[in-house]
């Protein structure tokens, strides 16, 4: 949705969205999904972050978002690519997938911040995730599926102690060493998924994020086969 709604806020016939060549293929997904060309960028060496040099060579009038990526929480550059993309008249994605805020909102610098609920996330809830925005900024993208929360069975599924106490048991060091013995069991695999749809998550996932998190407020959403977005209230306004 962010990327999306980045898009839709810029007059160009070949949207752009610089993402970090070291990250997540989700974010690939994501551009795809909100018809957004995915421009990788190389990385520093020695560093989870953008390489100055090369980020502002792939600026450009086409470049709608760069996505600023809190890969595990060590930070994101925020600070630093605010001013590079004010001054190309682009958004800044705050991707923390991977981090929770803290007691404040001042590292959410970015027109976007996103946080995940997927399972190995901080606060894990096994799917969805939320996507904030400055409370003053409607959202342009919205997505159909988004009208009337639908409790289906696999979220009834995932929302219970049962799979709560599973996902616990496979986390054990011994029992994930095992498993991920098991060739047919994939564990840890990292691979490509297209993003097919957004849709919203049932109330009571909400419930349960705003009762673990510091942060509280709105409205919630969770992408099928990929946690995806939100918006929140800094005043954030969230839409998941």
């Amino acid at each position: 949705m962010a990327l999306e709604d980045a898009r839709l806020r810029h007059r160009t016939s070949r949207p752009e969205a610089i993402l970090p060549a070291y990250g997540c293929p989700q974010l690939v997904s994501a551009c795809l999904y909100a018809k957004v060309r995915p421009r990788v960028v190389d990385v520093a060496p020695g560093q989870w972050g953008y390489a100055p040099q090369a980020l502002r060579a792939a600026l450009g009038p086409d470049t709608v978002a760069v996505v600023a990526v809190d890969l595990l929480g060590v930070g994101d550059q925020a600070a630093e690519l605010l001013p590079l993309a004010r001054e190309n008249g682009s958004c800044l994605i705050q991707d923390s997938a991977q981090r929770l805020p803290g007691t404040g909102l001042s590292g959410w610098l970015g027109d976007y911040v996103i946080l995940s609920f997927g399972r190995g996330k901080p606060l894990n809830l096994l799917r969805g995730g939320v996507l904030a925005v400055p409370g003053e900024r409607p959202l342009l993208a919205d997505a159909p599926e988004m009208t009337r929360p639908r409790e289906r069975l696999k979220d009834a599924l995932l929302g219970s102690w049962i799979a709560a106490m599973a996902f616990n048991t496979m986390t054990h060091p011994r029992v994930y060493e095992l498993a991920a013995r098991l060739p047919a069991l994939k564990v840890g695999e990292t691979t490509f998924e297209p993003l097919e749809r957004v849709v919203r998550l049932p109330p009571r996932v909400w419930a349960a994020a705003s009762s673990a998190s510091v942060t509280s407020s709105v409205r919630m959403w969770s992408a099928r086969a990929q946690p995806t977005t939100r918006r929140l209230a800094r005043s954030m306004t969230v839409a998941r």
